[in-house]
């Protein structure tokens, strides 16, 4: 997880260890990106605005990197505008959140994209087969 915020890594932190996920949480992309380079995580969380290299360009190195793009991005952001939206599922993202959000409803997309994912790797595909199979875009 990314997010330039200690509060809001803290929150979300503490959000997904008590749903049983395990967080490593930095706060900007470049460390983001270094981190996932050496332990490819099962999901990310990254806010859109971020130090150093933002969230959308750190989307895409993840979605272009044949290791990680089959991991499930997140992208979180205060900005509610349709072209944040379109720019986040543009490099990739596999779901697009506006702060604030309510934490069950972030954790039922979470849920979502590690079935889609597990599922996937299981039937050796790609998570949009599965995502499309289960009416998920």
């Amino acid at each position: 997880m990314a997010d330039d915020d200690p509060e809001c890594r803290l929150l979300l932190s503490a959000m997904a260890a008590k749903a049983g996920y395990h967080v490593d949480a930095v706060a900007d992309g470049d460390m983001a990106l270094t981190m996932m380079q050496s332990l490819p995580p099962d999901l990310v969380l990254l806010d859109a605005q971020l130090p150093h290299r933002d969230g959308f360009d750190v989307c895409g190195a993840i979605k272009s990197d044949p290791r990680m793009r089959s991991t499930p991005v997140i992208m979180l952001t205060a900005h509610v505008t349709d072209q944040a939206r379109v720019r986040a599922l543009a490099v990739g993202a596999d779901e697009f959140v506006t702060k604030p959000f309510r934490a069950e409803h972030l954790l039922e997309v979470i849920d979502q994209l590690i079935k889609i994912r597990d599922a996937a790797l299981q039937l050796d595909v790609e998570p949009a087969a599965v995502a499309g199979a289960l009416g998920r875009r």
